[in-house]
């Protein structure tokens, strides 16, 4: 394959960090997803168009391709852990 073209660079990331360079993509919208989700209590459909997604339905698939869960059970968690781990400082 020619060093410029297309299929060149999508090789050279694929062999550098092990994913195809959408999926870096993916997985880089998915982790300031998380940021959001839990430092704010922005709507999904916001969160999903600030990292890059049209439609929220988009956004939960990949959300849930990497991280097993819908984003919207993801936040309820974190915040029931940080109110259990509260109740548990309080003691």
């Amino acid at each position: 394959m020619r060093p410029g073209c297309p299929g060149s660079l999508s090789q050279r990331v694929q062999a550098l960090l092990g994913l195809a360079p959408f999926g870096c993509i993916r997985k880089w919208r998915v982790i300031f997803a998380l940021q959001m989700l839990r430092t704010l209590n922005t709507p999904l459909a916001e969160i999903a168009e600030r990292v890059g997604y049209g439609p929220v339905n988009s956004f939960r698939v990949a959300f849930m391709k990497d991280v097993g869960v819908p984003p919207s059970r993801w936040r309820l968690r974190v915040k029931e852990r940080k109110m259990s781990k509260e109740r548990r400082d309080d003691r």
